[in-house]
């Protein structure tokens, strides 16, 4: 914590450092519960950034017989870019290879990506590792191609 440009340091007490383990505990078990989100492809690195995932639990409710991670693209990267993160490089998020993972009602994961993985399937290994899926399913979507835009507002 900062309070007028100056560091506050304390120490956890014997409760909070308990309370800590149990959360850990907890948690163990989910830490390789399968992920739903978003995310960019570097063609250059062939590597994945922007990711943006959360565990899709059972408690979360199916909206259209899917689960979505709730960030956006366009929402992400606009913050990304006015925070000058190097790479969020101009304006347009749809310029960069993207996806999105989705769960479906009773049929699995579905990673959503444009025509541009025909000439990058090896980010469904990349996918696959990043979200712990162990099987998906590919969804080429012409709106998710370079250059394309979701029609209207959302």
């Amino acid at each position: 914590m900062v309070k007028n440009n100056t560091v506050i340091v304390r120490y956890a007490t014997p409760s909070e450092g308990e309370d800590m383990l149990q959360s850990m505990r907890v948690n163990f078990d989910l830490q390789d519960s399968p992920e739903i989100g978003i995310f960019w492809y570097n063609t250059r690195t062939k590597k994945l950034f922007g990711v943006q995932k959360c565990i899709a639990c059972d408690d979360m409710p199916f909206k259209s017989n899917k689960k979505f991670y709730s960030k956006f693209h366009k929402t992400y990267w606009a913050e990304q870019y006015s925070k000058q993160n190097p790479q969020f490089r101009g304006p347009d998020y749809t310029l960069t290879p993207r996806g999105r993972v989705t769960e479906m009602q009773d049929k699995g994961f579905e990673l959503y990506v444009g025509s541009w993985f025909n000439k990058h399937p090896n980010v469904l290994d990349l996918v696959k590792d990043e979200f712990n899926l162990a099987d998906v399913t590919v969804v080429i979507d012409s709106r998710l191609d370079i250059g394309q835009d979701w029609d209207g507002d959302i």
